[in-house]
This record gives structure tokens, C-alpha cells and sequence, in this order.
């Protein structure tokens, strides 16, 4: 199944479910932390997130003022929120797999910021749809290691299609952080590795951070 169309752009019911989830920011790669008794369980973390999506964007009530469609205060808005919810740095790396080894830090970090910036441009319009019944939250559980649990929830789209969506998170050193969404059981890390690894195939990830920022360019 292939996420990117000729455009630049992506199925319109996983846009809309992957909205509210995708990956913005960076966390260290180290050991895996232990969870203590002040730590908020993973589903507490989401929870958090979607209150505070809805509270900053003004979405939690009719009279609520929403940013406009595109806008720089929508992606700062965005990247407030979301940032300290995701370890956009695990994924990355995932998403450029085999590729990761062979980029230099120079191209790891060009990649890190400019799929970052994709990611807030591509998604954020789909947010201002959100309100307080768009995401349910169902239960959570562990991994066979306890640093990595799983969020299950259920999107409700505008057209009132409900989407299972589940949260894979790890445990850092700064609390419970999503590394990967799976919306219908089609993961973003895996959706992305596969056609980044088109591009990256051919020219590289230099090539693949040129396609990323054109994209900025166009948006």
C-alpha cells in the first residue's frame, strides 16, 4: 500500500486518522529507563495530548478561535503541543532503516528536521476537525519488556467512520513518548520506510532530503 501520492500528498481517511499522531520531535537513543511511581502511564500521556490539542487549538468549544488553514501560528501550535509527546528521533531512524547506517550525521540530521517539517505541514490542517469526540481512549498495555507499551483508541473521522488506532510507545528518561501509529493495522514507520526507500534507493538520502524540502516549498 503506498501512503504518498503524485502529489505529495496521502489517502485522505489515514491523513485524517494519522493527524493527531504523527511523529515531530527528537529524544536521545539511550538505555531503557524504569518506570516509578511518578511516571504517568502511557495512556494518561495520550489523554494529556488530546486535551491539550483541543485546548490550544480552540476546538473544545463552538466559539473556540482557530488558526487559519496553512498558517505559521496552526504549525507552531503543532509543534508545541505534539513535540513533547513523540520521539521523532527512534522513529526517524526507523523510518530510513538500511539507509541510516550509510548517511552521514550531517544527512541524519538534515532528514530528522526536514521530515519533521513535512510531517507538521502535510497533517496539521487535519487537526482543526478535532473536537472532543474525535479520539476515544480504550486501554493500554505492556511489551514483553515493560519500557514498550501499546495505546489502543478509536478515531472517529468527520464522516463518522470510526478507525482503530493504536500507539506504540517506549519509555525515555523524560516519561512515556509515541514512536509509531498504526491506524487499520498500516503502521507509519513501515508506510514511510517503504517509500522513502524509493527515493533513497536511487539518489540516496541526500536525494530524499531534497524531495523533503521541495515539498515544504510547495506547501
Amino acid at each position: 500500500m503506498q501512503l504518498i501520492d503524485a502529489r505529495g500528498y496521502f489517502h485522505p481517511g489515514l491523513c485524517s486518522a494519522l493527524a493527531s499522531l504523527f511523529i515531530l520531535f527528537a529524544s536521545p537513543l539511550n538505555g531503557a529507563p524504569t518506570e516509578t511511581a511518578t511516571t504517568a502511564p502511557p495512556d494518561q500521556t495520550v489523554r494529556e495530548m488530546t486535551f491539550d490539542i483541543l485546548r490550544s487549538l480552540g476546538t473544545d468549544s463552538e466559539d473556540g478561535q482557530r488558526p487559519a488553514e496553512n498558517s505559521a501560528e496552526l504549525y507552531a501550535i503543532v509543534d508545541q503541543v505534539l513535540a513533547p509527546h513523540f520521539d521523532f528521533a527512534y522513529a526517524s531512524r526507523l523510518v530510513l532503516g538500511r539507509f541510516w547506517k550509510d548517511a552521514s550525521p550531517a544527512e541524519r540530521e538534515a532528514f530528522v528536521e526536514s521530515f519533521y517539517s513535512y510531517l507538521v505541514r502535510v497533517y496539521s490542517h487535519a487537526l482543526l476537525s478535532a473536537n472532543e469526540d474525535t479520539l476515544e481512549v480504550l486501554s493500554y498495555s505492556y511489551g514483553i519488556d515493560e519500557d514498550k507499551a501499546v495505546v489502543k483508541t478509536l478515531m472517529r473521522l468527520p464522516d463518522g467512520t470510526e478507525v482503530p488506532v493504536d500507539y506504540r510507545m517506549r519509555l525515555t528518561d523524560s516519561g512515556w513518548k509515541v514512536w509509531d501509529v498504526v491506524a487499520r493495522g498500516v503502521s507509519y514507520v513501515k508506510i514511510y520506510r517503504a517509500d522513502f526507500a524509493a527515493i533513497s534507493g536511487t539518489g540516496g538520502v541526500s536525494a530524499l532530503n531534497e524531495w523533503l524540502r521541495s515539498q515544504r516549498r510547495t506547501k
